[in-house]
Formats: structure tokens, sequence, C-alpha cells
């Protein structure tokens, strides 16, 4: 009853705070958001390659998304991935000549390389 109700008081502070956008973790503003806005960009992630393959209107693809030294990267999209890898889209991690691995399981899409710091993807040129 004591971790209910102090679960319960934690958490109606958090949604008190997100809607009347109180800071009420002052000491920690980097890492935990106060409003629902910031977080369109925490952790320092967005949909930027997502948008741009809508814009794009990728259809039955393999997008490989060039590694960068962070997580956000190739994180931004993995959750649009299906459980089954069946989904319009298909976002893998660039791996290099390593890739043909993935491609051979994939013989009737269309890949693409994307660059998430540029926010740019172009077709991928097969040998």
């Amino acid at each position: 009853l004591i971790i209910l109700s102090l679960v319960l008081v934690v958490g109606s502070q958090n949604f008190r705070g997100w809607i009347k956008g109180e800071k009420l973790w002052s000491g920690l503003s980097y890492f935990v958001p106060h409003q629902l806005e910031d977080l369109k960009t925490f952790n320092f992630t967005d949909t930027r390659l997502i948008r741009k393959a809508k814009e794009l209107n990728l259809k039955h693809a393999v997008v490989f998304v060039k590694h960068c030294d962070h997580w956000w990267c190739y994180g931004s999209v993995t959750d649009e991935n299906s459980i089954n890898f069946d989904s319009n889209i298909v976002w893998a991690h660039d791996l290099g000549d390593q890739n043909y691995q993935l491609i051979d399981q994939f013989p009737t899409r269309s890949f693409y390389f994307a660059d998430y710091d540029q926010g740019t993807i172009t077709p991928y040129h097969l040998p």
C-alpha cells in the first residue's frame, strides 16, 4: 500500500507538471522532459527519416541507415519495423559489405541508403 501510494503521488506530480508546464525536477532538466512538447526532440532524435520516406513515397523498400557515433541515427526508425520485418519499409542498420546478406533475404524490394545527419534517403546502388 505504501509503494502504491508513492507511485501514485510521483505519477500525479509528473502528470500535473506536464499539463501545467511546471518544472518539478529542475536538477534533472537535461534528462527529464518537463512538458509533452519537450518529447518531440527528446534525447536528440526526431522523425526526419520517416518524414523523408513518406515524402519520397517509398513502397516495398529496405532502407539502410548510415552508422553514426550515436544511437539515434538507427534508433529513430527501428520501432517502425514490424516484428516479422514485413512492413512496407524495413529499416536496417548499414553494415557495409554485410548488407548483401540482408539484400538476399528481400529480393523483390527496392533498396535505399539513409543518412540521419543529412536527413536524406537515396537509392542504394547494387553491383
